[in-house]
């Protein structure tokens, strides 16, 4: 019984301030983190039978957080099923209009990391599942302008030139593998743990 309560405190701290110390990490981290009472909120969960909502309420409710941690389990899911897992060749920069027989690739890299919709409006002639024209006679497939908006929105995300045109930088993330995406997610919702619950709101947020 010991072990399990210390457990479950254990955990109910990772989720309520974090699992690793900031200022450990970082010499010149000076920001509050959050302090609940994590004793307290447990024997008031057990008196009540509300475990589950007690460790739900632990961590951050933002929608930034949770975005974080769906994409975590979408990306932990492509894992255990074998996906995800980026092999797109080098080559020549690929840039809107191109053909290319690594845009099916290209396209489908960017529908897993959730730029691209396969719902989305496609050209005539294209192939929805993947959002890059096939082409016709073993023509390559051509790079859309719906892919082009979708890099360009990744491109931002990982502070990459905003060209819309696959270069050596973007390539690599759009190989990053699933392993690499999780670890990514995990740090970032791990960071917004150390976060106080209610930020004030003239702070400033830096990618």
């Amino acid at each position: 019984e010991i072990s399990l309560t210390r457990a479950a405190l254990i955990y109910a701290s990772a989720l309520g301030r974090g699992i690793s110390e900031p200022k450990s990490l970082y010499s010149t981290y000076t920001l509050p983190r959050p302090n609940p009472d994590l004793i307290r909120g447990l024997s008031k969960a057990l008196a009540e039978e509300k475990i589950p909502e007690f460790y739900a309420a632990l961590a951050p409710q933002s929608d930034e957080y949770k975005r974080l941690s769906q994409a975590y389990l979408e990306w932990r899911r492509q894992v255990q099923s074998g996906q995800g897992e980026g092999d797109i060749a080098s080559g020549d920069a690929i840039h809107a209009g191109d053909a290319d027989p690594r845009v099916p690739d290209i396209a489908s890299a960017l529908r897993s990391a959730g730029y691209l919709s396969s719902a989305g409006a496609v050209p005539s002639g294209d192939t929805a599942d993947t959002g890059a024209s096939q082409g016709v006679d073993g023509e390559a497939a051509r790079f859309t302008p719906e892919m082009e908006t979708a890099l360009k929105r990744m491109q931002a995300d990982f502070g990459i030139k905003q060209d819309g045109v696959v270069g050596p930088d973007t390539l690599e993330v759009l190989n990053m593998g699933g392993q690499e995406r999780m670890r990514a997610l995990a740090v970032a919702m791990e960071r917004m743990r150390w976060m106080e619950r209610n930020p004030p709101e003239t702070r400033i947020d830096v990618n």
